[in-house]
């Protein structure tokens, strides 16, 4: 499922926060987009995932036509989970909230999917937890909120700043594990400040951001020879 973004202006009180932005992300591909705090990463998967529509010039169309958020699965910086269940509980509840059109042994074939994918299975019978009673780490969480979305079948995944706040080994094992995830057919887009050197060359493309203008659309190898 591709993603078309035409002269696509953003901007807040008369700020610009977005300038004039054009591309085209294929179907199945794995698009990072960086730059600088402020530079409008948050702000442009926001728009394309359909979740800002005040204040845009511009189209973003998907497969030729508007944003449908049935295809659409976003993942916010911030992981809001009930800290009481257990992550096997968070995702049967989560199932049934979101797919009433499969029968109940169909939705628990589903969760045992992704739990697999996501290697959640040590921790499926753990509680989520917070800061008052301790419970799953930070990347288990962040996967668990991956797992969320996923369960909604999307052709497109939306994730911002998914590796915030994880060591290096963690981050590079969530970024494979979401690599996996285009071999199904599924696009994934997600913003990143400044990712672990062994998963640069994971990206098929990379988008970099300046103050809301693309200075860089491509492969991330040709980036320093372009620069």
């Amino acid at each position: 499922m591709s993603i078309e973004l035409f002269n696509v202006s953003y901007s807040i009180k008369n700020k610009k926060i977005l300038n004039n932005i054009n591309g085209i992300i294929n179907s199945g591909e794995f698009v990072a987009i960086m730059g600088q705090s402020g530079s409008g990463k948050s702000s442009l998967l926001d728009i394309m995932g359909g979740r800002i529509k005040k204040g845009i010039i511009g189209k973003v169309l998907i497969n030729g036509n508007v944003i449908n958020k049935k295809d659409i699965g976003f993942v916010a910086q911030d992981d809001i989970l009930f800290p009481q269940l257990t992550v096997r509980e968070t995702l049967l509840f989560s199932v049934k909230m979101r797919r009433a059109d499969l029968n109940q042994q169909e939705q628990i074939n589903l969760v045992d999917k992704y739990v697999m994918i996501l290697g959640l299975i040590r921790v499926i019978h753990s509680r989520i937890g917070d800061v008052d009673e301790k419970g799953i780490s930070g990347g288990e969480k962040r996967r668990v909120s991956i797992c969320n979305e996923l369960l909604s079948s999307p052709r497109i995944l939306f994730l911002d700043e998914p590796t915030s706040g994880l060591d290096t080994p963690t981050a590079i094992k969530l970024l494979t594990t979401l690599k996996q995830l285009t071999k199904e057919g599924t696009t994934v887009i997600f913003s990143i400040h400044q990712p672990p050197a062994q998963t640069y060359k994971l990206f098929d493309k990379l988008i970099f951001l300046v103050d809301g203008n693309i200075i860089y659309s491509g492969k991330p190898n040709y980036l320093k020879k372009y620069l």
